[in-house]
């Protein structure tokens, strides 16, 4: 019986195991591979740092899902592997072989400068280590004396990340809670179209949050203008993207950045028993958006593809869709829709903003949870 590792609990594996229960594959042996017991749900984060949910409700119990479809999960984290030897190699040194592998283990923030530097900044990625060390300044924090949370990073990540804690930090004239975001000189959510961008600069604007048009320099130890981290400074980094985990040694191929290069099944370009989606992948010639919506797309044809391979089927493709609907939470009760779509040769942008869009939000979010807890 040929050995099946799904390595990570990212989206597009989530969305394998939610198959798994509904269409069980005995012809195969199956195991996942994750730090954690749960995988938080990026999209509901914002969510929890304003109190609007409970950090469980954000979190997807990956060991009973794995119980529930039939896979063996190891508590472990990946070391490093030989995609020829085809060995993986866990941070306690124990080794496990396989036959099919799927790589689900998102990125982190790209972490390069002065290391001290980096020490001082917490970053978003991953998210258990957030949260837990977001509960721990939160319990030391003084709300009667002045607090700043400084955000290094100018995504869609970063500002909703700005907006929910500017509800736990209230904004007051005579004892101001600074919350300052230093996006670069491109500013903030840069990839979105003007029309999201002006809505977004306006509830910035209403939540009293400083933009900075310039990036952190991390090659110093602690910027001079950047106040010290301590129990009434936050330092957070949520930037470019790098991989969660350095492949050079694996053997497989990558692209310049260190991201798994795959073809159009998510299959890698140089090992086709290896497969990987969402963020830690890349495609020669298709720009691959790192977000979680494409992650849980490509899911659904992971799950096949991988299937399929055992049995040597005709595998499917996944192409990403153009166009998309964002929502951003402005953490408010209310949010921005971003779509955009092709009408003929003109390509026309939607940009909303209103507490029905949080509410549609909302129902996605909470329904998308539901989906994975025991009926």
């Amino acid at each position: 019986m040929k050995h099946l590792v799904l390595v990570g609990g990212g989206h597009a594996h989530v969305i394998m195991l939610e198959q798994l229960i509904n269409k069980p594959c005995p012809s195969l042996k199956i195991s996942l591979i994750s730090p954690t017991k749960k995988q938080a749900y990026s999209g509901m984060l914002p969510g929890w740092i304003n109190n609007t949910y409970a950090l469980e409700t954000c979190q997807i119990d990956l060991q009973n899902l794995c119980s529930r479809a039939g896979v063996t999960f190891i508590l472990g984290k990946l070391a490093h592997f030989n995609a020829q030897q085809q060995q993986l190699v866990l941070h306690d040194e124990s080794a496990l072989d396989y036959d099919l592998l799927s790589l689900a283990i998102g990125s982190q923030p790209n972490l390069v400068g002065n290391i001290a530097a980096l020490n001082e900044w917490v970053a978003v990625k991953p998210f258990d280590a957030f949260t837990q060390t977001w509960q721990t300044w939160q319990q030391q924090l003084n709300l009667k004396l002045p607090a700043t949370l400084t955000i290094a990073g100018g995504g869609a990540g970063a500002v909703e990340i700005a907006l929910a804690a500017r509800h736990m930090m209230p904004y007051r004239a005579k004892l101001e809670h600074k919350i300052i975001i230093y996006a670069g000189p491109n500013g903030v959510m840069s990839s979105f179209n003007s029309k999201v961008r002006h809505l977004i600069m306006r509830q910035l604007k209403k939540a009293h949050i400083t933009l900075v048009y310039e990036y952190i320099d991390f090659s110093q130890a602690m910027s001079a203008n950047v106040a010290k981290p301590s129990m009434q400074n936050f330092h957070l980094r949520v930037s470019t993207a790098k991989p969660a985990l350095s492949f050079g040694d694996s053997g497989l191929a990558l692209d310049a950045e260190g991201f798994v290069l795959v073809d159009e099944f998510q299959r890698s370009v140089s090992h086709p028993n290896v497969f990987a989606a969402g963020d830690i992948c890349s495609r020669p010639t298709t720009h691959l958006q790192r977000s979680g919506v494409h992650a849980i797309r490509a899911g659904k044809q992971l799950a096949y593809n991988l299937l399929a391979t055992n049995n040597s089927a005709t595998l499917r493709a996944y192409w990403p869709r153009h166009n998309n609907l964002y929502l951003i939470s402005c953490a408010d009760q209310s949010a921005i829709a971003s779509y955009g779509f092709n009408l003929g040769p003109f390509k026309m942008n939607v940009a909303l903003h209103g507490r029905w869009v949080w509410r549609l939000k909302n129902h996605i979010d909470i329904s998308f949870m539901n989906r994975f807890k025991a009926k």
